[in-house]
């Protein structure tokens, strides 16, 4: 019986070693892999600016959120908060899970481009207002 330390039933040493490291570490990832990638960090970081932009709009005051369940949430900074972000980490998880699939990487990026433009529609507010 072999006793050599594995990974996921994967050998750690002896040559091998790399195959039990996660494709992410190793550099295996494939062209798609790394398009959703891409696209993942994009949206997390537009979400991150609209969260900043939500909250610093309702600060300032005579902002209506249209989002109902985050309209509940407005009074509550660390609730929102907590809300966007488990939200897009969620989503994150399924489009990298189904990364293998055209369909999501095309839904992962529709994703982005809607995160594109609400980021102008963030932009533009705030030109509108001061």
């Amino acid at each position: 019986m072999d006793n050599a330390p594995t990974i996921r039933g994967k050998p750690l040493l002896a040559g091998g070693w790399s195959e039990a490291l996660p494709e992410i570490v190793r550099g295996g990832l494939n062209a798609r892999s790394r398009r959703m990638l891409l696209a993942l960090l994009l949206i997390w970081i537009l979400t991150v600016f609209d969260l900043v932009m939500t909250l610093l709009a309702h600060r300032i005051g005579g902002f209506r959120e249209l989002n109902p369940i985050a309209r509940m949430l407005l009074d509550f900074s660390e609730a929102l908060i907590a809300y966007k972000l488990l939200t897009v980490a969620g989503a994150s998880i399924i489009f990298y899970r189904l990364r293998s699939r055209w369909t999501a990487e095309v839904a992962c990026w529709l994703c982005c481009g809607a995160m594109v433009v609400l980021s102008f529609m963030w932009l533009q507010y705030y030109v509108t207002i001061y």
